[in-house]
């Protein structure tokens, strides 16, 4: 493992941490969210490559410094909310994904479950990080 990986690796065990301690927390999730958020723009183990993010947001996207900022802030902050989340995967269950997940096109997705393919869906950006 490289002084990098290893770097990360901390960081992101860190991020987990701060994530459970707050999901645990008996907090209204407004404020859960709201504080996961400003964690996030501490907390990210991704906070070592922000020039690279904020120099790809400008030359790919063509932001301007300012537009910059405050994606990649938003970017940073996510991370926690996203780890926070993670502990509420077990309480996801079929009747929870039918109260809350829409499918604009559900003709499509039956062809997709007799035939098998690949459903790409707009959802939060930090589950992907490339």
């Amino acid at each position: 493992m490289t002084p990098e990986q290893l770097l990360f690796a901390q960081c992101s065990r860190r991020l987990y941490r701060w994530a459970e301690r707050l999901h645990a927390l008996p907090l209204p999730k407004s404020l859960k969210n709201r504080l996961a958020r400003a964690l996030g723009r501490y907390l990210s183990p991704y906070r070592a490559d922000l020039p690279k993010v904020l120099a790809g947001l400008q030359l790919g996207l063509g932001f301007s410094l300012a537009e910059t900022k405050v994606n990649a802030r938003a970017w940073l902050a996510s991370h926690v909310l996203s780890a926070v989340s993670r502990f509420d995967y077990r309480r996801m269950d079929e009747a929870w994904v039918k109260r809350r997940v829409t499918v604009d096109q559900p003709e499509a997705l039956a062809r997709l479950v007799e035939t098998g393919g690949l459903v790409l869906t707009y959802h939060s950006f930090h589950h992907n990080t490339l």
